[in-house]
Order: C-alpha cells, then sequence, then structure tokens
C-alpha cells in the first residue's frame, strides 16, 4: 500500500484548467495588488499632493489672495517672514508650548499608570 500525498491546485488551474509558470502567477498578483491599490493611492494624490504644491505656488507668490492674478516674487515672502520678529516670538513660544505640553502629559500619564499598579 502506498501512501499519494495529496496535491492541492492553485484556483487559477481550477478555473481556468491551465497551469501556468510560477513567474507569471507572481505578475498576476503583483498586478492585482497595485490595481487594488490604485484607487486609494490616486485619492492620496488629488486629496494631499496637489493642494500642497499648490500653496507652494501661492507662497511664491504677491497678492494671490487679494487678486486673482497674483505676481512672482519668489522667495521673498519667506525672506520677509523670517526677518520679522513677531514671527520668531510665535515660533517660540510654540516650541515652549509644545515642550511643556509634552513633558506634563508624560507626567501625568506615568503617574496615573503607576497609581493603577498599586
Amino acid at each position: 500500500m502506498t501512501l499519494k500525498t495529496p496535491v492541492s491546485l492553485d484556483t487559477e488551474v481550477l478555473v481556468t484548467g491551465v497551469a501556468h509558470s510560477r513567474r507569471r502567477r507572481q505578475l498576476r498578483r503583483t498586478t492585482e495588488s497595485y490595481a487594488f491599490l490604485a484607487p486609494t493611492l490616486i485619492l492620496l494624490l488629488v486629496l494631499m499632493i496637489v493642494p500642497i504644491v499648490m500653496v507652494i505656488g501661492y507662497s511664491l507668490q504677491s497678492n494671490v489672495i487679494l487678486s486673482k492674478n497674483g505676481q512672482f516674487v519668489g522667495i521673498q515672502n519667506y525672506l520677509t517672514v523670517l526677518g520679522d520678529g513677531a514671527f520668531w516670538k510665535a515660533t517660540s513660544n510654540t516650541v515652549v508650548f509644545t515642550v511643556v505640553s509634552v513633558a506634563a502629559h508624560l507626567v501625568l500619564g506615568l503617574g496615573f499608570a503607576l497609581m493603577l499598579r498599586l
């Protein structure tokens, strides 16, 4: 009496009746994977990347909000902001707030975790 090991057939072989090479099956699976990802990647491109590029373009122009035809000024807007004292004050306030907030949340969270342990 001999034992035969069961052979598992691929779903594609069962449906089409044709056994394709391993490389072709892998290529088909890869293509299907990208086809399933394509709608999400297109939506990501339209809803995130395009607005970011548009904002960068707007930042290089002057009077974009007030008029439809803004004038290209290059990095002059950035130089104006970086030379302003109010910008640096706001930046330092933001950094201080962030550091204090993170430290406070860390201490509170650790404190509550230690109280739960007891």
